[in-house]
C-alpha cells in the first residue's frame, strides 16, 4: 500500500467484465506510478493483483523473461481472456481522466462515461474504496448533501453524499467537479456540463424542431394548424377550470429562466 491507496485487484466475478478490466487497469497503472516501479518489475504486481484465477492463466502462457518485462503485452493478454479481442470499431463516449482525490498526495486515473443527458456526475462507491482503503478516510471526504437524484426512468437514486475532486482530461485545465457517491454497478458518470468544460463533448445550442412526424397517422405536423387538424378533439376550449383566476406573485419573487434541456448528442444528426 502507498499513500493510502490499496493495490487494485481484478474482479473476475463482476458482471460487466469490460468495466472490471478497465477500472483494474487504470488503477493499477496509477498505483505503479505512485510507488515508482521499474518497467521490468511491473509483472510481479500484475501477477499479485489478478488473483488465483489470473495466475492460473499466467501459468499456461509460459512467458519468456522479455515477455514478462512487457507490461502492456501482459495487460493485453488478460484483456483478451477476460472480454475477448477488443472491437476497435466500437465507438463510445468514454473519458479517461486524471483526478486528484482529497487527502491523497498523488493523482489517479479513472474512466468516466461522458453523459450528455446527465445533470450531475456520479462516483460509484467501489471507486472510492479503491482510492481510500480506510472507511473512516472515505467518510471524512464525503460531504452530506440533501439533493435528490432521479434516473431517466424516474426512479430515485440513493447517494451517500458528495465529494469534490479536481479533474483533468489529457492536458486540459483542471476543473473542480462535484460527484455524487452512489451504490451502482455501472461506470462513473461525468455530467454534460463537466464534459463540455473539459472539451470531451460539444453540445450545440438547442433549436426548435421544425417538424414532428405522427407515425400513427402517417402525417407530418409542420404548424399549429396541422396539429389541430390531426387532433381536433384536443384543440377546443381553454380547459376545464371554471371561472376566472388571477395569478398573484409575491413582492420579493425572483424571475427564473427555464432553459430548454440539451438533447443527446446522438440525436443531433436526426434533429440538428
Amino acid at each position: 500500500m502507498a499513500q493510502g491507496i490499496q493495490m487494485p485487484y481484478l474482479n473476475w466475478d463482476y458482471k460487466d467484465q469490460q468495466l472490471a478490466f478497465s477500472e483494474w487497469k487504470d488503477f493499477l497503472e496509477s498505483y505503479l506510478v505512485i510507488i515508482n516501479v521499474d518497467e521490468a518489475k511491473k509483472w510481479h504486481y500484475n501477477l499479485l493483483s489478478v488473483g488465483t484465477k489470473g495466475r492460473e492463466f499466467w501459468e499456461t502462457w509460459q512467458l519468456s523473461p522479455n515477455q514478462k518485462a512487457d507490461s502492456s503485452g501482459i495487460l493485453k493478454k488478460f484483456e483478451e481472456h477476460l472480454i475477448g479481442t477488443p472491437n476497435n470499431g466500437r465507438q463510445s463516449v468514454i473519458a479517461k481522466l486524471n483526478i486528484q482525490p482529497p487527502d491523497v498526495s498523488r493523482r489517479v486515473t479513472l474512466r468516466f462515461k461522458a453523459d450528455t443527458g446527465a445533470n450531475g456526475s456520479i462516483m460509484p462507491i467501489r471507486c472510492m474504496q479503491q482510492m481510500y482503503l480506510n472507511k473512516d478516510d472515505r467518510r471524512k471526504v464525503i460531504q452530506r448533501n440533501r439533493a435528490t437524484l432521479t434516473a431517466v426512468n424516474e426512479t430515485a437514486i440513493h447517494h451517500h453524499g458528495v465529494v469534490k475532486m479536481p479533474v483533468q482530461l489529457n492536458d486540459s485545465t483542471w476543473i473542480t467537479s462535484v460527484f455524487y457517491v452512489c451504490e451502482r454497478d455501472g461506470p462513473a458518470i461525468l455530467s454534460c456540463d463537466a464534459s463540455e468544460k473539459l472539451g470531451k463533448i460539444k453540445v450545440k445550442k438547442s433549436r426548435n424542431i421544425s417538424a414532428v412526424t405522427d407515425t400513427a397517422a402517417g402525417k407530418q405536423i409542420k404548424d399549429t394548424d396541422d396539429l389541430q387538424r390531426v387532433y381536433p378533439d384536443r384543440s377546443e376550449g381553454l380547459g376545464n377550470m371554471p371561472g376566472e383566476y388571477d395569478i398573484e406573485l409575491k413582492e420579493d419573487a425572483s424571475p427564473v429562466v427555464a432553459l430548454p434541456r440539451k438533447y443527446r448528442s446522438n440525436l443531433e444528426t436526426k434533429y440538428g
